[in-house]
C-alpha cells in the first residue's frame, strides 16, 4: 500500500554534485551571512577561543600546523581575522582560523592576541552557515560540509544521517570502524529515490534497504561502506527495489534472496569488487565501476531464475 504523498524532494545541496557531475566544479554555496548579523573587531587572546565540532567539522591539517610552525616559516603579519562566534554564556568559538589559532599553540603563544571579528546573537544554525560561507574558497571535505548542513538544519542531510545511524553506521571525519565517509554517494542515491518515488506516494527505501543489506552480510567493516559498492546496490534497490522486495521462489524472500547473493560472494565485497572490475575491463565504451557493481548483482540474483529477473545495467 502506498504511503501518504510526501512533498517535493528538497533540492540536491549545492556543495555536493548531483549524478553525472563528478568533474563540475561546485555549485554556489550558501552565502557569506557577515552582512546580516553584528559584528565587532576585538583582540582577544587565542586561549578564550574554543571550538565546536558541530559547527568546526574540519579536521585540524596537522601537517600544515606542523609546516607553518618551522624556524623562518612562521610570520605574524599572515595571521589575518579570526572569524568568532560570542554565544550568550560568554564562550568564544572559532567560525573561521581554527588552524591559526592551533598554530600558536604550536609555536608556544597559545595566549597571543589574535585580530577577530566577533559575532553576537548567532544561533547555532547560522554559525554552521557562516563556516559554509567563509570556507566556500576552500578545500573542504565533502563530509565536513554535510555535518555543517546538519547542524543548519538542511532536511536532506538531516534524513540521510538518520537512516545511516539507524542502519548501525555513522557520518563522521574520522576513519573509525562504522564511519561512512562517501557523502556524495549517499546524497545521490537517496535524492534519486525522492525524485523517482515521491510522485508515487511511496516512501524512499533504497538507502536504508542498501545499507541494512551489507550490514548484514559484511558488517561495519570499512570495505563494506565502500562507495561503488553502496552506490551500485543503491541503484539497484532504486531500479528493482519494488521487484526484489515483493518475490518470493522456492520459499525465499526476495530480500533474503539478495542477502544470500551478497553472502555468497565472500567475508567482505572484494569479490563482488573483482568480479565489476573484470567486466568493466571488457565494456566498450567503457562503464563506471558503481555500473559494473550494478550488473555484477543483478546478474547474480538471476541465476537459476525464471520470473522477476533484473533487466541488464549494460545491454
Amino acid at each position: 500500500m502506498p504511503s501518504k504523498t510526501r512533498t517535493a524532494p528538497p533540492a540536491l545541496p549545492a556543495f555536493l554534485e548531483p549524478p553525472g557531475t563528478a568533474d563540475e566544479p561546485d555549485a554556489a554555496i550558501p552565502p557569506d551571512t557577515r552582512l546580516r548579523a553584528k559584528s565587532t573587531i576585538e583582540w582577544l587572546p587565542a586561549s578564550s577561543i574554543g571550538t565546536d565540532r558541530r559547527v568546526n567539522t574540519r579536521d585540524i591539517d596537522q601537517g600544515w600546523v606542523h609546516a607553518k610552525s618551522q624556524p623562518g616559516t612562521f610570520d605574524w603579519d599572515l595571521l589575518g581575522t579570526v572569524a568568532v562566534s560570542e554565544r550568550e554564556d560568554g564562550s568564544r568559538i572559532s567560525i573561521d582560523g581554527q588552524h591559526r589559532l592551533a598554530l600558536l599553540d604550536a609555536i608556544g603563544e597559545p595566549d597571543a592576541a589574535v585580530k577577530c571579528e566577533v559575532f553576537q546573537g548567532l544561533t547555532l544554525a547560522q554559525e554552521a552557515a557562516l563556516f559554509i560561507g567563509l570556507n566556500a574558497s576552500r578545500a573542504v571535505r565533502p563530509v565536513s560540509l554535510f555535518l555543517a548542513k546538519v547542524t543548519m538544519g538542511d532536511p536532506l542531510c538531516t534524513e540521510i544521517l538518520q537512516i545511516v545511524r539507524d542502519c548501525s553506521w555513522d557520518i563522521t571525519t574520522s576513519q573509525k570502524r562504522g564511519s561512512l565517509n562517501c557523502v556524495k554517494a549517499l546524497i545521490r542515491i537517496h535524492s534519486l529515490d525522492l525524485a523517482r518515488n515521491a510522485a508515487g506516494g511511496y516512501e524512499p527505501q533504497a538507502l536504508r534497504d542498501t545499507l541494512a543489506l551489507i550490514t548484514k552480510a559484511w558488517g561495519l567493516q570499512d570495505q563494506a561502506g565502500h562507495e561503488s559498492i553502496i552506490t551500485g546496490l543503491g541503484r539497484l534497490m532504486i531500479r528493482d527495489g519494488r521487484i526484489i522486495r515483493d518475490d518470493v521462489t522456492a520459499g525465499v524472500a526476495g530480500m533474503d534472496r539478495l542477502l544470500n547473493v551478497l553472502v555468497a560472494s565472500g567475508p567482505d565485497p572484494s569479490g563482488i569488487l573483482s568480479k565489476a572490475q573484470a567486466f568493466k575491463g571488457t565494456r566498450v565504451p567503457p562503464v563506471s565501476l558503481p555500473t559494473a557493481v550494478s550488473q555484477t548483482i543483478s546478474v547474480s540474483w538471476n541465476y537459476g531464475k525464471q520470473t522477476r529477473r533484473l533487466a541488464p545495467f549494460v545491454s
